[in-house]
């Protein structure tokens, strides 16, 4: 399991696009398709698809 790390201020804005407190998140991999966020708790892992 990789290690998260703080998002950006646009990675925050895209996750609470999606309806997600970014205070609970770290992102684990941001690439120009999908930035892959896993839990503070390390439990659960999201996958959000950027528009293109």
């Amino acid at each position: 399991m990789k290690h998260g790390t703080k998002p950006t201020k646009k990675q925050c804005i895209l996750i609470s696009s999606r309806r997600l407190d970014p205070k609970n998140w770290l992102v684990e991999r941001d690439t120009n398709e999908m930035l892959v966020i896993i839990s503070r708790s390390g439990k659960q892992k999201r996958n959000i698809y950027k528009e293109v």
